[in-house]
């Protein structure tokens, strides 16, 4: 906030002081060229006349400045095409509401916390709204332990005091802070080294098969989508988590791209590329080329060309940003070296049942995988892949029907047709015999024949067609 500013409010009503200024009061001469405006959409605003009038200062700066933009539990990025998401282990409280578009209603926990089931998730470059408790502290598992003690605690950090060379001085004091409210004005990639936040969650919420992967930053990442040989399936191991950051990226041939989003009921996860061309008018709109293999595949790509205003998240950086949207395929059965690793797979056993060699958590016997589910269950299902040989034989005995029904079909149109030339042609040939009788009638009945022509002509109906 600019001096001038600063002055102006705390000199409103004399009885402030801004103890920045100390004894130093501005003249009211001083704000003769300054106004402060408050715009319709809220935005506050310091203006100074010299020659004309020129903005000097605004706030909030972006979308994410508001507070508590995202709602309780909610997190803003600017860097999102969708700049509000809740945090992993919460669900939006009005999901009808944050598909339109609204998110002020923030977010509600997907399970009930305060149990052994409980862990933290580690958030790094996070702001967060007040702590409501600070104390100090031994070391950060101590402050871990007075989170978990208390059920009402909702996340903790500790921040580590700083260490002094110097001799005749004492070390830093190590703090805990506690938040035992619901956790406000969350923002993700915030430029601020401070400390990192741990929010309190249910385990079953974060990881979510035996073999997913630990969350990444915000970033869930559910089975099988891999950072590592450790976790997930290794066919699926093209992510890359950074620990120092939190954020998770994708590594394909054209190169790495960051991670914004995955959503494991759609099977799908969205990078972001920065592609200028896409918002040239010759170029807009068209499908760009991602060379991607299985079991991964690119659906659909968004281009993020212009700053609309309204549009919350919208962010004068994310100007030629393109978010590319991919799916991955459903994943086989497991993969395992030893019985114990298909424990956590009920009604499988590991076996070798692939031509490389490796081995996989197979189902038992009246058991099969079901990829969506991703267990193995019993009984039929619609959901059953069905064997190769007979999705052929069905197709190659479909097409010799269809064959069949095409040829037969054919065949009896050409007979009528046939039956319908015969009939014209019969037809045809008595309009023109009877014609040719009638013509010969006349020729006698006319008196220019002599009574001895006439003798000599036989006009019967059988003599004309030949009886």
């Amino acid at each position: 906030m600019p001096d001038g500013m600063t002055n102006f409010l705390f000199n409103t009503t004399g009885s402030v002081q801004n103890p920045k200024l100390r004894n130093k009061t501005p003249p009211p001469s001083e704000y003769n060229n300054t106004r402060i405006r408050l715009d319709v959409e809220g935005e506050l605003q310091y203006w100074n006349f010299d020659t004309n009038w020129s903005l000097q200062w605004f706030e909030p700066r972006d979308n994410c400045s508001v507070f508590n933009a995202c709602g309780n539990f909610g997190s803003c990025n600017l860097n999102n095409m969708l700049a509000c998401r809740c945090l992993p282990g919460f669900k939006p409280a009005s999901p009808e509401s944050w598909r339109n578009g609204s998110f002020s209603g923030g977010c509600s926990r997907s399970s009930a916390v305060c149990g052994k089931n409980d862990t933290f998730l580690r958030l790094k470059m996070m702001r967060v709204g007040q702590q409501n408790h600070k104390f100090k502290v031994e070391n950060d598992t101590k402050c871990r332990e007075e989170c978990l003690n208390q059920c009402s605690c909702q996340a903790y950090s500790f921040v580590k005091g700083g260490v002094n060379k110097r001799r005749d001085r004492q070390p830093g004091i190590n703090m805990c802070l506690i938040w035992t409210d619901v956790l406000q004005d969350l923002q993700e990639e915030y430029s601020y080294s401070g400390p990192d936040l741990f929010v309190r969650v249910s385990i079953a919420d974060t990881e979510l098969k035996a073999k997913s992967c630990k969350p990444c930053g915000i970033n869930v990442i559910p089975y099988p989508l891999s950072t590592g040989s450790d976790c997930g399936d290794p066919t699926y191991v093209s992510f890359h988590c950074n620990t120092s950051t939190g954020k998770l990226s994708f590594n394909t041939q054209n190169g790495t791209y960051n991670v914004t989003t995955i959503d494991q009921d759609t099977r799908t996860f969205t990078i972001q590329d920065k592609d200028g061309d896409h918002c040239n008018s010759s170029t807009g709109g068209q499908m760009r080329e991602f060379n991607l293999s299985l079991p991964f595949k690119m659906i659909d790509f968004k281009p993020w060309c212009d700053t609309v205003a309204g549009n919350f998240g919208s962010n004068i950086s994310s100007q030629g940003v393109v978010e590319i949207v991919i799916g991955w395929e459903p994943p086989a059965e497991p993969v395992c070296t030893s019985p114990a690793e298909c424990e956590d797979w009920p009604n499988s056993t590991c076996k070798n049942v692939t031509e490389n060699g490796k081995m996989r958590c197979q189902c038992n016997s009246n058991f099969r995988w079901d990829d969506m589910a991703l267990n193995c269950v019993q009984g039929g299902s619609s959901r059953k892949k069905k064997p190769l040989s007979l999705i052929v034989g069905v197709t190659f005995a479909s097409v010799i029907v269809l064959s069949s029904i095409f040829l037969y079909t054919c065949i009896l149109m050409r007979k009528k047709a046939k039956r319908r030339e015969s009939q014209q042609n019969t037809e045809r040939n008595a309009a023109l015999m009877y014609g040719t009788e009638k013509r010969v009638k006349n020729f006698i009945d006319a008196e220019e024949l002599n009574e001895e022509d006439k003798k000599g002509i036989d006009v019967s109906e059988s003599r004309i067609l030949g009886h």
